[in-house]
């Protein structure tokens, strides 16, 4: 009987011992794969950003938008960049692409044309405001969706024109990532 206990003690000592060494396992490979995953939401954040910022280049060397945009004319605008958007959309996965007036109320969205007018308050288009430049971060919209979020003033000749903001949703974003993840 004492051998006997002796065993039942010591393989249940061992069976407490693995639990608890998977246990940890397990919570080291969750941390790992958190950092791995925060490390690659900057990168892509960062990447996307700076695509973002290039595109918008882009959009302020064209005249026919510029003229379309300071005359407020949203059927020219929307012409004009409607299969630039779809083109960047399957390209770069951006999803939102606004024409702001310089009173932050919005001339266009090209991914919603037939909203405008409203005021749109978030911290992003105020940092751009407040700062006079780029300016880029993370904020949910009007309709819900949470999205990476870049704005430029546009100014010519030291006038403020309003501004251009493009946006990534974060279903785009973490879609970006999986392959990755799959593959770590």
């Amino acid at each position: 009987v004492p051998v006997a206990l002796a065993i039942v003690l010591a393989i249940a000592v061992g069976v407490v011992i693995i639990a608890y060494a998977q246990r940890h396992q397990e919570q080291h490979d969750t941390e790992a794969a958190a950092a791995a995953l925060q490390v690659m939401l900057k990168e892509r954040t960062a990447r996307d950003t700076a695509t973002m910022q290039s595109l918008t280049g882009q959009l302020m060397r064209d005249e026919a938008v510029l003229a379309a945009f300071r005359a407020g004319d949203r059927a020219a605008l929307l012409a004009r960049t409607g299969a630039f958007l779809a083109e960047i959309r399957k390209r770069n996965d951006i999803t939102h692409l606004y024409f702001i007036r310089p009173d932050l109320t919005t001339l266009l969205r090209v991914h919603r044309p037939e909203d405008h007018g409203d005021r749109i308050d978030r911290f992003v288009n105020e940092q751009a405001r407040a700062t006079g430049g780029f300016f880029a971060g993370y904020e949910q919209g009007p309709y819900g969706s949470y999205t990476l979020r870049a704005v430029t003033p546009w100014t010519v000749q030291g006038q403020l024109v309003g501004f251009l903001e493009k946006g990534i949703e974060v279903e785009g974003l973490v879609s970006g990532l999986k392959p990755a993840m799959a593959a770590g």
